[in-house]
């Protein structure tokens, strides 16, 4: 992957009202931080949204990228992949050997060691988009929180 590029977390039952906020977030990394790929985990309506999102900047910016990191190969075979308009879709190399259990754990830390910028909604301070935006910040990276 080329550019900078940024990831999603947030909550499996966020609100279809973000859909706005998500997409003024997401502009303002393509226009202002220079982005041109956003990682999405494919987990929940948080990330549906977010795909949703992106695939709508497409139009506007056509040189912008999706890509769906997943957690289990499984996931890869779901007619929703193959029919997502994902640039790319894959489970990381590193994810291969990780017990069935912690593999969304692993699989976030993965795209947070990839990413120069987060966009999260986090309204829980608990589970794993709060335990992987709490990951990037200690890391050093951007968090914009919608």
């Amino acid at each position: 992957m080329q550019g900078k590029i940024c990831c999603f977390f947030g909550h499996r039952d966020a609100p279809d009202t973000l859909a706005d906020d998500l997409y003024t977030a997401a502009e303002e990394m393509v226009l202002l931080e220079g982005v041109t790929t956003f990682l999405v985990g494919g987990h929940g309506n948080f990330d549906f949204l977010a795909a949703q999102t992106v695939r709508q900047l497409r139009m506007v910016y056509p040189h912008i990228r999706l890509v769906l990191v997943a957690a289990y190969a499984s996931a890869l075979r779901s007619p929703k992949v193959r029919e997502g308009g994902f640039d790319e879709a894959f489970v990381p190399d590193t994810l291969a050997k990780v017990p069935f259990k912690a593999a969304i754990v692993c699989r976030n830390r993965w795209m947070v060691q990839q990413t120069d910028f987060v966009i999260a909604y986090v309204i829980r301070g608990e589970g794993g988009a709060y335990t992987a935006v709490e990951y990037a910040r200690k890391k050093g990276k951007k968090v914009c929180l919608i």
